[in-house]
């Protein structure tokens, strides 16, 4: 059975995903409204959806979070996202590190750091998620490394992440360093940028280091409109690699399906 990646939005316009197949669906960020993109995009077969997935409470991320819920979706986030956006009996709190279970789809939160504006702690996650004809998705956006924080005796320490078996990867590509310096914009805008979206170097570090023998292919997404050039961050990253590699944009649709592993 086809199970598809489509690309409803990625950016800071408004981020959303959609992991589906004829029986089931998953849709990651509530960035854009449950409109006719969405709906179009599910076949018009809204009632297939098992869950909304918000990875944290930035509004590009979960704006438009309580239309899903409207419409009956179960809305899965961290509690932070459900109290802003007043998500009531459809919501389920994540918890980081406890995984959840929504029709065939399994989904591990884990934590990411991110910052708000004025420079406080966003609580950030991002997921890993296990379909029997997907096999295993990583995906992670707005942190400036794919690492959690771990306390140890000799204080704190940042642990990089490695999931093994990753069938697809979906990795924030938001900005390239070259083009963030030689921007207009201020440079506290600039620094909050660098310490909460990924920079093109930072992604292609995770790539180099992580397991990517069962990987088919890597989508970067949330590039910047202003600060990122969608062809070199592909070639970069395909030369990096030697993977397949797509920039995210709205109407992008890749096939995720494998053998199944029933």
């Amino acid at each position: 059975m086809e199970m598809t990646m489509t690309v409803i939005g990625s950016g800071s316009a408004g981020n959303c995903y959609i992991l589906q197949n004829e029986q089931e669906a998953i849709i990651l960020e509530a960035g854009l409204p449950f409109g006719k993109e969405v709906k179009e995009a599910l076949g018009w077969n809204t009632s297939k959806v098992k869950a909304l997935v918000c990875s944290h409470q930035h509004g590009d991320h979960s704006a438009y979070a309580k239309q899903y819920e409207a419409a009956g979706i179960p809305v899965l986030a961290l509690p932070e996202v459900l109290q802003l956006r007043g998500i009531g009996r459809m919501g389920k709190a994540l918890t980081p590190g406890k995984g959840v279970k929504v029709g065939d789809f399994k989904i591990l939160p884990f934590p990411l750091i991110h910052y708000n504006t004025d420079g406080t702690r966003c609580p950030n996650c991002g997921f890993l998620i296990t379909h029997p004809y997907a096999g295993r998705i990583c995906f992670f956006t707005d942190c400036e490394s794919f690492t959690r924080e771990v306390q140890t005796d000799d204080g704190l320490r940042y642990q990089p992440y490695d999931f093994p078996d990753v069938s697809h990867w979906m990795m924030e590509a938001n900005y390239d360093d070259f083009i963030l310096n030689r921007s207009h914009l201020d440079d506290r805008l600039k620094e909050r940028i660098r310490r909460s979206h990924m920079s093109l170097r930072n992604c292609l570090k995770v790539a180099k280091r992580v397991d990517l023998h069962s990987t088919r292919e890597i989508l970067l997404i949330h590039l910047s409109d202003g600060n990122a050039d969608d062809r070199k961050f592909i070639r970069e990253m395909r030369k990096a690699t030697g993977k397949r590699v797509f920039a995210a944009h709205a109407g992008l649709r890749i096939q995720y399906n494998i053998t199944p592993t029933f």
